[in-house]
């Protein structure tokens, strides 16, 4: 059995080139599809087989790693496919 390994960080610039090599933009889940009290960030994968969009706000870079060191998030994913491949998460 493949084990999968982990990767956390804060690094924009990893995180960044991570989104983009998977084909996806920052993003914001949309206020209404979730009653978190944090700015609930995400990636959104456009070629997504279902239609997520409304739920989506694109945010560009700036205000993505601003929402994400105001609130001291940091990034995990993986280089596997499927949709546990990364998570962005408050420090425990």
């Amino acid at each position: 059995m493949t084990s999968t390994t982990i990767h956390t960080t804060k690094d924009h610039e990893t995180i960044k080139q991570w989104i983009n090599e998977q084909g996806g933009v920052p993003a914001r889940l949309g206020y209404d599809s979730t009653s978190r009290q944090k700015d609930p960030l995400t990636v959104w994968f456009r070629d997504e087989a279902r239609d997520v969009k409304k739920t989506f706000q694109e945010l560009d870079w700036d205000e993505f790693f601003a929402i994400f060191d105001h609130h001291n998030f940091v990034f995990k994913y993986n280089n596997e496919t499927g949709k546990d491949r990364y998570v962005v998460i408050a420090p425990e």
